[in-house]
Parts: structure tokens; C-alpha cells; sequence
């Protein structure tokens, strides 16, 4: 005991007479008496390495660091430490950083780390050891165990010293065993906790074969096997590894809970039967206002039951319809003569890229009645658009990790500077076409002999009443995100699959064939003119095909809501207001609980009745577009593009992959995206 309380006193001393605050120029420092274990180190008034009389073996290395980075340093937020910010937005130095506990007391430190760059820090004391979380199968028990840190840490805390002036790093080991001792880089987190928890998770995503997962940093099989045989003894999972219902899992979050279903009955009762209590709420439209303003995806209440009803009515309009789908056909045919160039040439291309640059010209001519362009690449204006768009939409799901975000925004730095700058780019085009829309309109009241188009969703909107710009903009740029990548990815993934399943491909080609009446394409962009809503209607098949790709690889993997009040769902699982309860489609899709012992096949017959019609399921189950009064409006509206482009591309090619050895693997992004795009080859179809 009494050497434990001269090890504290000691610990004390040290940190006592070291000059946190204090700047090594140009007035120099007093010199610093050190105690360690038992050994006097002095540092020379000049800022010389320490050394211990005596034994020059114990000589500590010294790190210096003159660092300047422009942004504030944090990675997450800490209970303990709080920054105080002015009226003017300027950042209050803390009177002590931090005291050292006195003999007998004990010091309880948040779970969550935090790295603040704090002016005037200019001396790091750095001790070679860390406190890790590691588990121990043997036990059963995580625990905070004392190890040496690694070379990489090491010159991490270095860099801590003097980050907005000079300074200089103490290190209580010698130069030989940061070299011989220390390990490169540290043991990743996932290799030495308990994977209970990852692999209920990954399960409840719809990845099963974790043993083949592409980790960043593979945890060994061992570690795995041990997680999967615990939550099978807990009744989490079954004798196949597969989840179970019990497997409902609720993630304890330092500012929210996130519960995770894959049950209809769930599914139905948050998005339906008790829907009024289950929203969007306050912390997504504090995340997503920024860019998508009071459109139908932030808002509840009043405001969402007004846009839907309008919304609605558009959408169900014959003259949308009919537009849309001219707009289809003249794009796929675009489309269509890029791939026939590359297949003459016999060149590998990325399908993804052209269907999310074909769909966004098509949403943006809808919705705007412009052409983008970006196909051809023809419109600089627009080309600055569509990437200031696709940055703005990354740096605002980026908001859902970065719990710093609203300090950056208030300060204007890192990713919410980028963020402001491409909102503003955006903004810009989108407020230009609306002044010029409504000079048109002026212009044609004026002028009988001047004739406005009026198919689009802007013109419609102002046909009616003079409406606030900012509602428009934010109307129609929830629109235009709702459209833009959702069908590109899903188009991606039909034909990632048909490669796979060459018969199903010459199955939906043969009914492609059969049911617009042609023999032979000469020319492929009469053939997509032709292409009649009554043949789309009959293509049961190419439906039942799309269907089953939704099934599988859904746009949105993940959705959920809001609890805004205290509730209990139907199995009796609490939750709690501002929990956030998420059902998966991905998974849902995979369940053999819903679909049978073959739900992870593509197999498009099981959407089709006894004489080959296609038959509906229920929208609890396939979620793919949401269900309830929140349904999504543009339903028909994507199956019927989806359907333009296949029948014009299928008719004219045949797709296989650039590399069939080449795994294909999702991005985890807002929509389910091919990670690194998908290669394929096209070739001419012979009848």
C-alpha cells in the first residue's frame, strides 16, 4: 500500500511541475525536476533531451512537432470535456485541461474519446503504455488492460505537442525499444474485442457467411466461430447460423438507441398502424435541412401530409406519365448508342456510370423540363451541378457519423465548409432555372403567339400560383434525390444478375421480343419511340425479373423511423422516445423465415400466379418502397423506366462481366451502390 501511494505521489509530482501552458519562446522554460522511479531526470534550462545521473542507458528520446493543422482536431465527443463557445463563435481557452486524481480517489473517464487541438499546449510527457479494451475468451469479460503502444502512437502523441506553435514530446523509453519493441501499427479494435455484437449486427444486415467477408481488418475464424456459438446458446441464432426472431437487437448509442427488426408485423406497425408515431423527427431534419430544406424526406406533420397530397396528384396525372416516358425513350436510346459504340470496338464499360448519368438527365429533364446533358458531358453548367449535387448528398449522410458536425458548421471548417460551398453551387443553378421558368411563363401571358411547355413538375407547379422559390427548390430537389440513383442502382444490379443467369437473360429477351413484335433493330432510336405503354404492361416477366432484383439488392438498404413518443412494439420490445427503430430490406429480402429455404436465389417465378401474371406481395414483407402513407409516390414511376431501358437494351445486346472471377461487392452508401462500378462487355443480339 505505501508503495502504491509513492508510485501516486510520484505520478503527481510529475505532472504537477510540468508546464502545460507555458511556451518555450522566446522566454524559456524553468527546468523541470523529474521523479521517476526513484531516478532525479533533469531538463537543461535550453530544452535538451532528459537524462538520468547516473545511468545513461535510462536516457528518454525527445520528439519535437511543429504542426499547424487549419482545422480543429476531433473525432469524437467526450462527457468530460466540454468546449464553450462565445456569441462570436470563438472558442474559450479552458482554465486546466486536467487534474490528477489524489491518493484514494478514482477518476471515472467517458467511454469515447476525444482529440481536441487546444491553443497553448507546447510539452507531452509520453509514457510508452496505453490502455486497450481486450477480451478474454476465458472469462467471458472485456477488461482495460495496460500495453506498450506502437511506433504509429508514438509519433501521434508526438505530434501533439506544439500543434499551434513549437513544441517538444518527452518519452519515458529509450530509442532502442521504440525500434526493437514497439509494434509498427497497433491491434485493430476488431481483432481483440468480443464480436457478439458485429456479428449480430452483420446477420441482422444479411450477411451470413461471415467467415468470407472482405473485413479491413479480418478478426481470426476462431473469434468468429466463438461469437456465432454464443449467440446460438442465447437463442439469437439457429442451428444454420441465421437469425432468429429473438434476434431483434437494440444498439446502445452515446446519444441514441438504434433497434433493428426484419419482422412484417413490426415493419407494419411503425410505417402504418401506429404511423403517426413514428417520423422523420427533429435529428434527421437537423441533418438533412441543409440541402433538402422542408421537402416530403425531412418533414412531418402538417407540412409532409401538404406536400404528399400535392405530390400525389402530380404523379397521378396522365400527362407526367406520358411525358416521363418520352423522356425515357429518348435517353435509353442515347444510352443505347453509347454501348453500341463500345461493343463495335469490343470495349469493357461501366454500366453503372451510364445509368446513373442517363437517369439523372431523365429526372432532371422531368423535373426542371431541361436538358443536363451529362451523358454527353455537352453542358459545363451542368456538370458542375450534378458533382456539386452527388458531394452535397455524401457530406450530408457523412453528418449521421461526424457527431462534430454542428461545431463545424458553426465555425465553418472541414467537411461542412465543403458542404456550404457545394449547397451553394447548387443552389445557384436551381434558383436560375426557376427565375428563368417563371420569365417564360410572364413572357408567354404576354405573348399569344409564344407556346409554353407545361409536361414538367416546375412548370405544373407554377401554372397554378405564384410559389415561393424556396418551396419549389426544395419540392423538387427531393425529387430529384428520391430518383436519381435509386433506379440507376437498381438497373445496375438487373444486369449484374442477368450476367450471372444467362438463361434468365434470353427468357426476358425472348419476352421483350415477342411482346413489342420486332424482328430486327436498325434503328435504336425508332425502336425506343416505339416501345408502347401497352407492351410494358404485358411484360410480366421483365417485372417479375425487376422485382426480384428489388428483392435481393434493394436501393435502400436500411430504412427506419423516428419513435417520437414511448412505446412498445408488438412483440412487446420497449422503446423509448428519439429511439430509432430501423427495418432492413437487404436482410428482409434474404430471410427464410418470409421467403423459404431458397430466399437467396434469384428466382423471378415466385412473383408469378399459375398462368405467368405477376402477383403482388405484401408491402410489410418486400420493402423495397417503403409502405404506408409514406408508400413511395414514384413506384410506377421507376418500374416504368426501369422497364423503357430494359427492353431497349435487351432487345438490341446481350451483357456479360469484363471478368466473371472478379467479386462484385455493394458500397455502403445511402443506396445500395456496386462498389467500384460494373464492367461488362456488350455484344449485338442475332435472332
Amino acid at each position: 500500500m505505501a508503495q502504491k501511494r509513492e508510485k501516486e505521489e510520484t505520478e503527481l509530482k510529475v505532472l504537477e511541475n510540468l508546464p502545460i501552458c507555458t511556451p518555450p519562446a522566446p522566454i524559456p522554460a524553468p527546468p523541470v525536476q523529474l521523479s521517476i522511479t526513484g531516478g532525479n531526470c533533469e531538463r537543461s534550462p535550453d530544452g535538451s533531451d532528459l537524462k538520468a545521473p547516473g545511468n545513461d542507458n535510462r536516457r528518454t528520446s525527445s520528439a519535437t512537432s511543429s504542426e499547424r493543422p487549419d482545422l480543429v482536431s476531433a473525432t469524437q465527443k467526450v462527457g468530460g470535456l466540454a468546449a464553450q463557445v462565445e456569441n462570436r463563435g470563438r472558442l474559450k481557452r479552458p482554465r486546466v485541461v486536467t487534474r490528477c486524481s489524489r491518493s484514494g480517489c478514482r477518476k471515472k473517464i467517458g467511454l469515447i474519446e476525444a482529440s481536441l487541438t487546444i491553443d497553448g499546449i507546447f510539452y507531452v510527457i509520453d509514457p510508452g503504455f496505453a490502455k486497450q479494451n481486450v477480451y478474454n475468451p476465458k472469462q467471458g469479460l472485456d477488461s482495460l488492460v495496460i500495453t506498450p503502444i506502437s511506433q504509429a502512437s508514438a509519433k501521434q502523441r508526438a505530434g501533439r505537442a506544439g500543434r499551434t506553435g513549437p513544441g517538444k514530446c518527452y518519452r519515458l523509453y529509450t530509442e532502442s525499444a521504440f525500434h526493437n519493441e514497439m509494434s509498427p501499427t497497433s491491434i485493430p479494435e476488431i481483432q481483440r474485442i468480443n464480436l457478439g455484437m458485429t456479428t449480430l449486427t452483420m446477420k441482422a444486415m444479411g450477411i451470413n457467411d461471415l467467415l468470407s467477408f472482405d473485413f479491413m481488418d479480418p478478426p481470426s475464424p476462431q473469434a468468429l466461430i466463438s461469437a456465432m456459438e454464443q449467440l446460438y446458446s442465447l437463442g439469437a441464432l439457429d442451428e444454420e447460423g441465421l437469425l432468429t426472431k429473438l434476434g431483434l437487437s437494440r444498439l446502445i448509442g452515446p446519444f441514441r438507441n438504434e433497434i433493428y427488426t426484419s419482422d412484417p408485423v413490426i415493419v407494419e406497425y411503425i410505417l402504418k398502424n401506429n404511423f403517426d408515431n413514428y417520423g422523420k423527427g427533429s435529428y434527421n431534419y437537423s441533418i438533412l435541412r441543409d440541402l433538402l430544406g422542408d421537402g416530403i424526406f425531412t418533414v412531418d406533420g402538417d407540412k409532409w401530409r401538404e406536400q404528399r397530397k400535392v405530390s400525389s396528384y402530380e404523379f397521378s396525372t396522365r400527362v407526367l406519365r406520358d411525358f416521363s416516358s418520352i423522356v425515357f425513350r429518348k435517353n435509353v436510346a442515347k444510352l443505347t448508342n453509347i454501348v453500341s459504340e463500345a461493343a463495335n470496338s469490343n470495349q469493357t464499360m461501366d454500366i453503372q456510370d451510364l445509368f446513373m448519368k442517363s437517369t439523372l438527365d431523365s429526372i432532371f429533364r422531368v423535373a426542371f423540363g431541361v436538358e443536363l446533358d451529362s451523358m454527353c458531358g455537352s453542358s459545363e453548367e451542368g456538370a458542375k451541378f450534378s458533382e456539386a449535387f452527388d458531394n452535397a448528398s455524401a457530406m450530408t449522410l457523412w453528418r449521421y457519423v461526424d457527431i462534430f458536425w454542428k461545431m463545424k458548421k458553426a465555425f465553418n471548417v472541414g467537411s461542412e465548409a465543403k458542404l456550404k460551398k457545394n449547397i451553394r453551387v447548387v443552389d445557384d443553378f436551381v434558383y436560375k432555372l426557376i427565375r428563368k421558368k417563371i420569365e417564360e411563363m410572364h413572357k408567354s401571358q404576354n405573348d399569344s403567339s409564344m407556346e409554353l411547355q407545361k409536361e414538367d413538375i416546375l412548370t405544373r407547379f407554377l401554372q397554378f400560383t405564384e410559389v415561393d422559390p424556396k418551396y419549389l427548390r426544395d419540392i423538387i430537389l427531393n425529387f430529384i434525390i428520391a430518383g436519381k440513383d435509386t433506379t440507376a442502382t437498381t438497373l445496375s444490379w438487373f444486369i449484374y444478375i442477368l450476367c450471372n443467369h444467362p438463361l434468365v437473360q434470353e427468357k426476358v429477351a425472348q419476352e421483350i421480343k415477342e411482346t413489342t413484335k420486332t424482328k430486327k433493330v436498325t434503328d435504336i432510336s425508332e425502336f425506343a419511340s416505339s416501345v408502347s405503354e401497352e407492351a410494358l404492361e404485358k411484360m410480366h416477366y421483365l417485372h417479375a425479373a425487376l422485382t426480384e432484383t428489388l428483392r435481393l439488392y434493394p436501393a435502400v438498404p436500411v430504412d427506419g423511423k423516428l419513435c417520437l413518443s414511448d412505446d412498445t412494439l408488438p412483440d412487446g420490445f420497449s422503446v423509448n422516445k428519439g429511439d430509432f427503430v430501423a427495418y432492413q430490406p437487404y436482410a428482409m429480402g434474404r430471410m427464410r423465415f418470409l421467403w423459404g429455404d431458397d430466399a437467396e436465389d434469384f428466382i423471378p417465378e415466385r412473383w408469378l400466379d399459375e398462368n405467368g401474371f405477376f402477383r403482388q406481395e405484401s408491402p410489410f414483407k418486400f420493402t423495397a418502397f417503403q409502405a404506408g402513407p409514406r408508400i413511395c409516390l414514384g413506384k410506377e414511376f421507376a418500374y416504368r423506366q426501369m422497364k423503357i431501358f430494359s427492353t431497349v437494351l435487351l432487345r438490341c445486346f446481350v451483357f456479360k462481366l469484363s471478368d466473371s472471377r472478379k467479386p462484385v461487392n455493394y458500397r455502403t452508401m445511402i443506396n445500395l451502390h456496386i462498389d467500384g462500378g460494373l464492367h461488362v462487355r456488350a455484344f449485338p443480339r442475332v435472332d
